[in-house]
């Protein structure tokens, strides 16, 4: 008998794990649906679009591009050979494309079916870190082993010269840097930001208040931001002075900035994040379920969110999904939502403890996503709080989930209900 109830403990231990993987698929699934896999390049850094097309490179990939508001990708970089490229714009009618392998700039004028290399008259040791257009000129900021890292062109490529780093700290900028455009101002981002209002003849330091090393710039209106390995930061004076506009951002590793219209749009390596109200608050609209690799890129075209995933293919969500959202301040749950006994039989006790007040509504789904049980539904204060669901009636044996959503947030925990 000993023997028997042995195996029946140890058959419900094995349904309950299985289940709880079979769970977390579908609702993974479910909640993914919002968003879609469109393949693509694995490892995209970098998007560009030129009114007709999206272009996009990757890691290792190449460029690709898409004639269908990146529903499919086809590979267009097969006569540049084994390059690996980083940056990408769009300018006069060409495509730019920047190589990470010491190999310079390429142009393409015929949407990438064929390229020519445009730093015939600079040293080919050129690692291209980022391309920016500003106005009529094109800017690339690269490492020159002993030369300026800044170099610029006024006739679409063909001939670069030389830019100023007067007023730089020239040892903070060789390692890379990102470029950013704010009305008449452009600004440069290394270890700190620096403004130049003369076409990139002379420089001035506008780091004043910024944390960490600035990777993306990002502007709506008046307020310039800046994506950084310290958070979101924002300017509404021309760089002369930032402050912190992380709230809600649970990862303070910014990897890029986009935006559509009055939203704003932050990735981390685990999450994106929206803001509609110029950076005050931020809540994630990452899809729910792990996406292999986490991401490292946004992008708003055509239409469309678009991510780059780290590991993974390119993801796109309509930029409408996104329009006249109420996004609150992010409330963290601390991932304390527990539930005791589980599994259980005819009762089970749900304890959460927000780390901030606010309106909280705890609910029960099956397999199918469909509310079966309301448990609360109003404002919570800080702190542990703890309710009952008990003799849940009319429910057969088998997996649900707990769901608690609370100020933008959302965290769910498997449930096991025995009969």
């Amino acid at each position: 008998m000993l023997q028997s109830l042995i195996q029946s403990i140890m058959k419900r231990k094995l349904l309950f794990i299985a289940t709880i993987f079979i769970f977390t698929a579908v609702a993974s699934h479910n909640a993914r649906a919002q968003w879609e896999c469109v393949g693509g390049p694995r490892s995209m850094n970098c998007f560009a679009n030129n009114g007709e097309n999206l272009f996009a490179t990757s890691w290792g990939s190449g460029i690709f591009r898409s004639t269908d508001s990146g529903a499919t990708w086809i590979l267009i970089d097969s006569s540049l050979g084994d390059l690996t490229f980083r940056s990408l714009a769009t300018f006069a009618g060409s495509i730019f494309a920047g190589s990470s392998d010491y190999h310079g700039v390429f142009r393409s004028s015929d949407n990438g079916i064929s390229w020519e290399s445009d730093t015939s008259d600079m040293d080919s040791n050129i690692f291209v870190d980022n391309i920016a257009v500003f106005g009529n000129t094109l800017f690339i900021w690269g490492d020159w082993r002993g030369n300026t890292p800044i170099s610029r062109s006024t006739d679409t490529g063909r001939t670069w010269v030389p830019s100023s780093t007067q007023g730089m700290s020239f040892g903070m900028t060789r390692g890379g840097g990102v470029f950013g455009v704010n009305g008449t101002n452009l600004f440069a981002g290394g270890t700190g930001v620096y403004l130049s209002t003369d076409n990139g003849e002379t420089w001035n330091d506008r780091s004043n208040g910024l944390g960490g090393t600035p990777v993306s710039f990002a502007t709506i209106g008046t307020y310039l931001f800046a994506g950084s390995s310290g958070g979101v930061f924002r300017s509404s004076d021309s760089g002369g002075s930032w402050e912190a506009a992380s709230n809600g951002i649970d990862d303070i590793d910014i990897l890029s900035l986009a935006t559509s219209g009055s939203n704003i749009f932050a990735v981390s390596p685990a999450r994106i994040y929206l803001s509609t109200d110029s950076g005050n608050s931020w809540a994630s609209v990452t899809p729910l379920g792990s996406i292999l690799g986490g991401f490292n890129y946004v992008y708003a075209a055509d239409g469309y969110l678009f991510a780059g995933s780290s590991v993974d293919s390119v993801w796109r969500r309509p930029l409408s999904d996104f329009n006249n959202s109420a996004v609150s301040p992010a409330t963290s749950i601390n991932n304390s939502l527990t539930t005791y006994p589980n599994p259980f039989t005819d009762k089970t006790t749900i304890t959460i403890s927000p780390s901030e007040s606010g309106v909280a509504e705890i609910s029960v789904v099956n397999l199918l996503g469909e509310e079966v049980a309301r448990i609360f539904n109003g404002e919570l204060s800080a702190g542990e709080h703890s309710f009952l669901w008990d003799k849940p009636t009319g429910l057969t044996a088998g997996m649900y989930e707990c769901i608690v959503r609370m100020n933008g947030t959302s965290q769910e925990l498997p449930l096991m209900l025995e009969r």
